[in-house]
């Protein structure tokens, strides 16, 4: 059995249980130009995971030339959560002399964005861009598409409702071959991998559960070998390793990184850990890598 059935046959069994089991729900409306069906099982196993039931709409496939009629306008109004997923494979207006508009292109995302929030939808989350399939490394609108993806993040920087789901660090972890598939987009319009819809999901659904109130509040970490490299009782304050210029410093240094940009999202830190408490306060105090 593949991935994608057990999962699909996880969804339809917990889909016959009880609310109970969810702490949650959120609604979320799907703008395409491609085929994306695939992505609701995916969102929905992906929320499971969370006890957070995740109930998806999309949209058709030309969401410009619908011109937001009633119908759309009532999609977004009943959604928590506006996921706005755009292919350039479908998006022909946007290539000008067969070259790609960085400027066309995001005014494309712009109006739908904008139009969703007017629509009642009460965040959008909006998806950089991949380079079309079959366009290879050596991409000749690779300018243009950093360009596209830049304004993007700048839209989602610039607005307290807008949130970015960057796809395309996604497909850049798996990869093109990988994150695409160009039989499926042959035959069902559909241009995203399995893969890639999986990764994405699991994106989309921590944002989901975090703006359902369900994200983790508390990180409770070890000191020994955890924070640093070493044992502070045994190897002593200047014994222990995690200084980025020290490489075997350097990870334990990197996680410290972590836990501080998470602190300052709100998230709270503590410790437990058999150390003396002196021998910890001390490797707070006394170094500066800390």
């Amino acid at each position: 059995m593949t991935a994608a059935v057990e999962r699909l046959a996880t969804c339809r069994r917990l889909d016959a249980e009880r609310d109970e089991t969810f702490r949650a729900r959120m609604r979320v409306h799907v703008v395409r130009n491609v085929t994306l069906d695939a992505l609701a099982d995916q969102l929905r196993f992906e929320g499971y995971q969370r006890k957070l039931r995740i109930e998806t709409t999309l949209s058709g496939y030309d969401p410009f030339s619908e011109a937001f009629d009633d119908r759309a306008k009532q999609a977004f109004h009943d959604s928590d959560v506006a996921f706005v997923w755009l292919s350039l494979d479908a998006m022909r207006e946007a290539f000008v002399g067969g070259r790609l508009s960085a400027a066309i292109a995001f005014e494309h995302v712009e109006q739908v964005s904008r139009q969703a929030l007017d629509a009642g939808a009460k965040r959008v989350l909006v998806a950089t861009m991949l380079p079309p399939i079959g366009t290879g490394a050596r991409y000749r609108d690779a300018t243009a598409l950093y360009e596209l993806n830049a304004k993007i993040a700048g839209l989602c920087d610039a607005s307290s409702r807008i949130d970015l789901c960057d796809v395309a660090r996604v497909a850049a972890s798996l990869g093109d071959d990988v994150a695409l598939d160009k039989r499926f987009w042959s035959l069902f319009e559909a241009p995203f991998s399995q893969a890639l819809l999986a990764k994405v999901a699991a994106c989309v659904s921590a944002t989901l559960s975090e703006s359902a109130g369900l994200a983790k509040k508390v990180i409770v970490v070890d000191a020994d070998n955890t924070l640093w490299r070493g044992v502070v009782g045994e190897d002593g304050v200047s014994g222990i390793a995690m200084a980025s210029s020290d490489p075997e410093g350097r990870p334990f240094h990197q996680f410290q990184k972590q836990l501080g940009d998470l602190r300052k999202a709100g998230v709270l830190l503590a410790m437990a850990s058999k150390n003396e408490r002196s021998d910890v306060h001390a490797v707070f105090e006394n170094r500066p890598e800390m």
